[in-house]
């Protein structure tokens, strides 16, 4: 099997790093976690997955697409590789993180708990400790390196029939800063009456997975104008998120006064196949 993981270190003791030069006021990030539990694959003839030792840091290929297709490819990297199935997302938070102050970002197993500290950040990269505690005491607590806008895993296996578990760790760009800035002064649009995508028939007999990113407009009535797709994705999955996220309903965005104001707004769909 053609795994896409690059297994970067095994334990938090072997690793070293320069932290990134400070500026004085920064000390929040904003953060996604994300925590995934996978099950090995049961299905008859399939070879027992390899273990992980807890605390392995995994860093999982990247590129130019956005943001939510590269978590989706992660997760399907992540399933490929250990042959896991299913693999669920148990959490995902927006965390802002305080510098040097350990939170808790979920259990990622019955036992076991992650902890997150920011260390250090720069404009590129960040720099975390994940303390994984199991039963209430120190299993691991590596420390990772993370390209801003980036991915990395740190994973393990809790015991021989229970299951894979996943922390996700996202520094926020730069870039995904200077939007939230346009927000200052304006609340977002929320959604109120979701419709649920339906997944192409087509589409999951071909096993075909893809994250759509759908750019429109949300008018002072809430309605949902011209969605339309950015990037290249499948026409089939790109025309049922349009016709769910044309449905939608949204609490428009107000100003400072109170008055609804018609914005652009982006939704994401993910199509995954477990």
């Amino acid at each position: 099997m053609k795994s896409v993981l690059t297994i970067a270190l095994a334990v938090a003791t072997s690793v070293s790093f320069m932290p990134p030069v400070l500026v004085a006021d920064q000390i929040t990030l904003k953060t996604a976690v994300a925590v995934l539990v996978g099950q090995p694959d049961s299905k008859g003839g399939t070879p027992v997955p390899a273990m992980i030792p807890t605390g392995t840091v995994i860093i999982p290929s990247s590129g130019g697409a956005p943001a939510a297709e590269r978590y989706m490819r992660a997760r399907r990297e992540l399933r490929d590789a250990y042959r896991l199935h299913p693999i669920d997302q148990k959490s995902f938070d927006d965390i802002s993180l305080v510098r040097d102050t350990e939170q808790t970002a979920a259990m990622a197993t019955s036992t076991i708990a992650a902890k997150v500290t920011l260390l250090s950040f720069d404009d590129t990269s960040a720099v975390y400790r994940v303390r994984l505690e199991e039963h209430g005491k120190e299993a691991a607590a590596p420390v990772v390196r993370v390209a801003r806008g980036q991915w990395a895993i740190v994973g393990g296996r809790d015991g021989e029939e229970a299951p894979y578990f996943f922390v996700m760790l996202r520094p926020v760009t730069l870039a995904e800063l200077n939007e939230e800035s346009r927000w200052r002064d304006l609340t977002k649009p929320r959604v109120i009456d979701r419709v649920s995508p339906t997944y192409p028939e087509e589409a999951r007999k071909a096993r075909t997975e893809g994250v759509i990113v759908l750019d429109c407009r949300i008018d002072t009535q809430g309605r949902v104008l011209d969605p339309k797709a950015s990037g290249t994705a499948d026409p089939l999955l790109v025309e049922a998120a349009r016709q769910a996220v044309s449905q939608w309903r949204y609490e428009p965005a107000r100003n400072a006064k109170g008055e609804p104001v018609e914005v652009t707004w982006t939704v994401t769909i993910s199509f995954w196949l477990n």
